[in-house]
């Protein structure tokens, strides 16, 4: 009986209360939406080696929508350190008309704080105002990250797990994601990291 009672109670916080949507919006945290001349796209998961995750994907997807807009003259693709995954990214952007001399790789990367670390050169040596492209649920981390490098960039924040939460049967894998992200956001703060 009490197991029943627990189950339903934890089944209506996350199916119905505000609780899900709360807490993407307290990882989101700087939220940003204005694209800039040059804009760093952290990968986020694949699918098997070299192929794009769903999270990768979105983000790629919002690239290539500011690329159309005009704003946009330089993207930096970094992650999936020996998967292909940065070249994966580059490959979707050319696919979707953005020109191979506008995209820069950091194919080196494995994690958020390498991203930062290896991006930074490349960032800094080009001109222009500088974005920071990630997942809402992702950019808490990646912009601390930033901070503690002394990277300075707006944030672009993309509505990934907002957009899915507010579809019934995603509450749940949502709510794991979320879970994941915010024991990785105290790792690197206890790492000192972020």
């Amino acid at each position: 009986m009490a197991f029943t009672a627990v189950f339903a109670f934890l089944f209506c916080l996350v199916s119905f209360s505000p609780l899900v949507p709360r807490w993407i919006q307290w990882l989101s945290t700087p939220w940003g939406d204005q694209p800039a001349e040059v804009i760093l796209i952290l990968g986020g998961d694949e699918q098997n080696p070299g192929e794009l995750g769903y999270s990768t994907f979105i983000r790629l997807n919002y690239a290539v929508r500011y690329w159309r807009q005009g704003k946009v003259r330089t993207f930096l693709v970094s992650g999936g350190a020996g998967s292909g995954l940065a070249e994966a990214m580059r490959d979707f952007l050319k696919a979707h008309g953005v020109p191979e001399h506008a995209i820069q790789l950091d194919p080196a990367s494995r994690n958020t704080w390498e991203n930062i670390r290896n991006s930074k050169p490349l960032l800094t040596a080009l001109p222009g105002s500088r974005a920071l492209l990630t997942s809402d649920f992702h950019m808490r981390r990646a912009m601390g990250v930033c901070r503690r490098q002394g990277l300075s960039l707006q944030p672009l924040c993309i509505p990934d797990l907002g957009k899915r939460s507010s579809r019934f049967t995603e509450r749940w894998p949502v709510l794991f994601l979320l879970v994941e992200e915010t024991v990785k956001l105290g790792w690197y703060r206890w790492q000192g990291w972020g």
